[in-house]
């Protein structure tokens, strides 16, 4: 067992074993964000067919990622358009 005497390493020990639990706990909770936001955007795909964001353009799609911009066909449903939006 590693015994690290009350010293300025131990500090030094303390703050860093802290900032690393916040880091995996915000890790955690990136993670479970955007599983969400694929799970959203995986709905979308199977119930229209294409992808939510595609354009012709690389930089246009990254901006309509950024931007959440996507427009729903008039055969969606109700449900499925607040799940798709609630997720993403």
């Amino acid at each position: 067992m590693l015994i690290i005497p009350n010293t300025d390493l131990h500090i030094l020990f303390l703050i860093i074993s802290q900032i690393l639990i916040f880091a995996l706990a915000n890790l955690l909770k990136l993670k479970l964000q955007v599983d969400l936001w694929c799970l959203g955007v995986l709905t979308y795909e199977f119930l229209v067919g294409k992808p939510p964001f595609e354009t012709n353009h690389r930089d246009a799609t990254y901006d309509k990622i950024k931007n959440l911009q996507f427009d729903f066909p008039p055969w969606v449903t109700v449900e499925a358009r607040d799940f798709i939006s609630k997720v993403s």
